[in-house]
């Protein structure tokens, strides 16, 4: 059986965005830890956590910030969480999905929803044979994005074939 203290933890990666946050867990005397990713490390082995709830507040948009390595690192972490029975908001299941923007169209697809026609590819070089049949301006994101990071519009065929010359060079 795991034992938890009665605390929050709360991970993050950007520490201005959480600011207001502390100040007012601060304010109303909530005990709570701030675990911030770039200090993050934990024991695998371990059968216990200190945290009764935790709350990711990664962001996927670390990679712009020089933190792409903690995308991963985090999905991990959720996962031993899960294994020792932790409450998580945003856990799992929402990173993963959070994290991809492939797997939010295939479960777009599962539950019928409407999207953007799209494809899937894994490297630019890819980009202007995928966009065969696909009415332009077309929009390629990257599959792990976060607040718009990293989206450009093509306007036309020629435009999209010249960024895989670049890529390729």
């Amino acid at each position: 059986m795991v034992y938890f203290e009665s605390r929050l933890g709360i991970y993050y990666e950007h520490p201005d965005w959480y600011r207001p946050l502390f100040e007012e867990l601060d304010r109303r005397g909530v005990p709570y830890d701030a675990l911030h990713a770039d200090d993050h490390r934990y024991d695998p082995s371990a059968v216990a956590t200190p945290h009764a709830v935790v709350l990711n507040r990664m962001s996927p948009s670390a990679y712009i910030r020089g933190r792409g390595h903690l995308t991963f690192y985090t999905l991990q972490y959720l996962a031993h969480l899960e294994r020792l029975g932790v409450r998580v908001i945003n856990g799992y299941e929402a990173w993963r999905t959070e994290i991809s923007k492939a797997y939010q169209l295939t479960l777009l697809e599962q539950l019928g929803l409407p999207y953007p026609l799209a494809r899937v590819i894994h490297h630019a070089s890819q980009a202007s044979a995928a966009a065969d049949g696909l009415r332009f301006p077309v929009i390629v994101k990257p599959n792990i994005g976060g607040s718009g990071a990293g989206i450009v519009r093509f306007d036309t065929p020629e435009a999209l074939a010249e960024v895989r010359g670049q890529q390729t060079q």
